[in-house]
């Protein structure tokens, strides 16, 4: 699993998909994951989940459940 914070227009993200990465994407912005969606095909991205949060809480979270092993 990779973990993508700061989604933007997404571009990033779907080049990872593209070569089979499992994405976790987390965004802090409900309307920047809209905008992609809506505007660069971010709905295309679906090898993975979509996180709307800040990604640091979600990150420590994680570490905390022992689901991932993070630097935060």
């Amino acid at each position: 699993m990779s973990f993508y914070s700061g989604l933007g227009a997404g571009l990033s993200a779907r080049a990872l998909y593209q070569h089979k990465v499992n994405l976790t994407l987390v965004e802090i912005d409900p309307a920047v994951y809209d905008f992609a969606v809506a505007y660069f095909g971010v709905d295309e991205v679906r090898a993975g989940d979509v996180v709307l949060e800040d990604a640091v809480t979600w990150a420590r979270r994680q570490d905390q459940a022992g689901r991932v092993r993070t630097s935060v």
